[in-house]
């Protein structure tokens, strides 16, 4: 019996804490949200963001953090690099450049990392400017910044290395539908009068 106590003990699992937590972060934006998926590794005295480096070496594919690749979900329309999106989730690569990142929105959901890419399931590819940030990051993170009606930022921060991928949607066309709408019906819902002066008045400046 003891035996048997002392084999059951030992068959435990242990767990550990994991080396690349993931993080997830859903964002309102526009008239819908925004969720991103991803896993944050550290540096760890390692090289990044150099030509044959560790980490995210210079012109290569990245998964853009760790073990899966980063997954971003829209509920509602929004425009990336010039080209309208639609709902649903897609995959976040990336090629680090010294001073330009390719950035690529893709199909391939259940791709692990990098494997299984395809250039032809890519939906839009552009190019930003990386820039220089002040205190270094030791922490691979990406955060939603610069939050307005119809315009966001999605900014990755990693080492001294900052990008800014920016994201629009149409808001303001169609509140004006729902409101002229609204306006329009017989007879007109008396509580639509305030939000359609709060429409007029911020957005259109009447």
């Amino acid at each position: 019996m003891i035996g048997f106590c002392s084999i059951q003990a030992f068959a435990q699992p242990i767990k550990m804490p994991a080396p690349s937590p993931e993080q997830k972060i859903t964002q309102a934006f526009g008239m819908g949200t925004i969720e991103l998926t991803y896993s944050r590794p550290n540096i760890k005295s390692r090289a990044l963001f150099q030509a044959n480096s560790e980490l995210a070496p210079l012109g290569k594919l990245w998964r853009t953090g760790a073990n899966a690749a980063t997954r971003i979900h829209f509920s509602d329309k929004v425009t990336i690099g010039g080209k309208m999106l639609d709902t649903g989730t897609y995959v976040l690569y990336t090629i680090p450049g010294k001073e330009f990142w390719d950035i690529i929105i893709n199909t391939g959901v259940n791709n692990w990392g990098t494997d299984g890419y395809k250039e032809a399931e890519d939906v839009v590819r552009f190019t930003v400017k990386a820039e220089k940030f002040g205190t270094p990051m030791e922490t691979f993170t990406m955060q939603f910044a610069n939050i307005q009606r119809e315009t966001c930022d999605l900014r990755l921060v990693w080492g001294n290395t900052t990008v800014r991928i920016p994201i629009s949607t149409n808001t303001k066309d169609r509140l004006r539908a729902q409101i002229d709408k609204a306006l329009n019906a017989d007879p007109v819902n008396p509580n639509v009068y305030q939000p359609a002066a709060n429409f007029y008045y911020e957005w259109d400046k009447d």
